[in-house]
């Protein structure tokens, strides 16, 4: 019989489940939105049980419009280093605050501050950052001590997921990486940072064999019509299940683009490690691999902050922008077609954008500020369009750079998500980056490949569009790199 699989995405805009064959291909999704819900203690977060609802009615809607016969195995991928504590009786102590809200605080942990980051990056292949997971236990037990003390464990977005639907409290190696308590190189929870954060006894169990994963609980199987050998795994980090989704291995690159861009990679043998450090790489394991990672957490939220910006500007003035929009918001469409003029044929373009209104990837080891230098009484929406275009391109030859200087060869990017709709955007990267971009036909890539892990299956990439890099803009881009790679190296120093 033929059989399907589900995949659980727990993104931080959007939930979705699909329903895919052995192949990966989508035969049916179900989406939810991740409203952020008020609470006076936790600030703008998600409910615990609201998530699950949302979980729960989107595999049931999924799983109405298949064969239910066929489902064989679900697989959940998320964001990464939220999570949500749990009490002996598997109640959640606290509702999901996402990675990126405000208020996680920025102070390293006391404890940490006699351990290098070298040190830390030697165990975790991680460089220190507040969002990690460690520094979330830390903050709660200065914040919430009766809560901490009534932890039994920390489980991740994807973790929780998994224990309602099986009563298991697992993880898997991908996100415990992500936490900065994991050894990734004794591929275990390290034992003297688990001691400092007060944790050695409340963290889950990492199962590195897919043959270890539990059951959908029967109560739930019967509930939505599954069979009750439907195997439940947790997939792993979402940007890592889109890999897995595209078969991504070799030299080959994903460039995963949504509010946070990553770009990601697979290893057979390490580099050397202090160089890796130097550079900001980080590293973690993934179905037995290490894998390196680089990020931008202000490309898709340069888009959607410029976005903003043009919306203000098309309902306050009285011109003919406003008659023509009826004072809305910038359509995607029309940013994307201003974006195909981003200017690599014309005069070298004076408006610069640096991408880091959202922060700074971990290979930029100082706060640097993002916004627009250069821009005048003459700026145009135009002019701003190109320049964040061309700032995101900067951004990521500079990733691109470090990666070979490193020792980590790089060859054709494969590209997933929303951004890569963004024609103008692609081909820029392609031609400041000189890589060529293939964009994939697969739109739900990280429900796909939680879906295929589930299965103990890779897919393979689906060819939509491949960017290559325009010969004749390669002076302009190589005057314009020039002169941003100055400006972020001088706001660094």
């Amino acid at each position: 019989m033929k059989k399907l699989y589900l995949g659980i995405d727990i993104g931080t805009t959007h939930l979705k489940v699909c329903a895919v064959d052995a192949r990966g291909r989508c035969l049916a999704v179900a989406e939810r939105d991740q409203e952020l819900t008020p609470d006076p203690v936790f600030g703008d977060s998600i409910p615990a049980e609201l998530l699950f609802t949302r979980c729960a009615d989107c595999i049931r809607e999924v799983s109405e419009t298949v064969d239910r016969a066929q489902i064989a195995a679900i697989g959940i991928t998320s964001m990464a280093e939220a999570g949500i504590p749990v009490n002996a009786g598997g109640e959640a102590l606290m509702p999901l605050i996402p990675w990126n809200q405000k208020g996680l605080g920025s102070q390293r942990p006391d404890f940490l501050v006699s351990v290098t980051d070298w040190a830390l990056y030697q165990r975790t292949g991680l460089c220190w950052h507040p969002k990690y997971t460690i520094n979330r236990i830390w903050q709660m037990r200065r914040q919430q001590e009766a809560l901490y003390a009534e932890t039994d464990c920390f489980l991740s977005v994807s973790d929780y997921i998994l224990y309602r639907l099986t009563g298991q409290k697992l993880t898997d190696e991908s996100l415990a990486c992500r936490t900065m308590l994991y050894n990734i190189h004794e591929q275990c929870w390290d034992r003297e940072l688990a001691a400092f954060a007060g944790v050695s006894d409340k963290l889950p169990a990492v199962v590195t064999q897919a043959g270890a994963w539990p059951r959908l609980s029967r109560q739930l199987a019967d509930k939505w019509g599954l069979g009750r050998e439907v195997r439940v795994s947790v997939g792993g980090h979402d940007h890592l299940c889109a890999a897995q989704a595209l078969g991504i291995g070799g030299k080959d690159v994903l460039n995963s683009m949504g509010t946070s861009e990553v770009y990601v990679g697979f290893l057979e043998t390490l580099p050397d490690l202090h160089s890796l450090y130097e550079r900001g790489i980080l590293l973690g394991r993934f179905g037995g691999r290490y894998y390196w990672i680089c990020n931008m957490p202000s490309s898709g939220a340069s888009i959607e902050w410029l976005r903003g910006l043009l919306m203000r500007r098309h309902t306050q003035e009285k011109d003919d922008a406003e008659a023509a929009h009826g004072g809305q918001k910038m359509g995607y469409q029309e940013l994307m077609q201003a974006s195909l003029s981003y200017g690599a044929h014309g005069r070298l373009a004076p408006l610069l954008y640096l991408p880091f209104v959202n922060g700074a990837g971990t290979h930029r080891k100082r706060k640097l500020p993002g916004g627009f230098l250069g821009a005048d009484m003459s700026t145009g929406s135009t002019e701003l369009i190109r320049a964040v275009c061309e700032g995101i391109a900067c951004e990521s030859a500079v990733i691109l750079e470090n990666l070979a200087s490193a020792g980590i060869g790089t060859e054709t990017i494969h590209a997933v998500g929303g951004g890569t709709l963004n024609r103008g955007l692609m081909q820029a990267k392609a031609d400041f980056t000189a890589h060529v971009y293939e964009t994939d036909i697969q739109v739900q890539a990280a429900a796909a490949g939680a879906a295929l892990c589930a299965a103990g299956l890779t897919g393979h990439a689906r060819l939509r569009d491949r960017i290559q890099p325009d010969s004749q803009a390669s002076a302009y881009c190589q005057k314009k790199y020039q002169r941003y790679t100055r400006l972020t190296q001088m706001l660094g120093e």
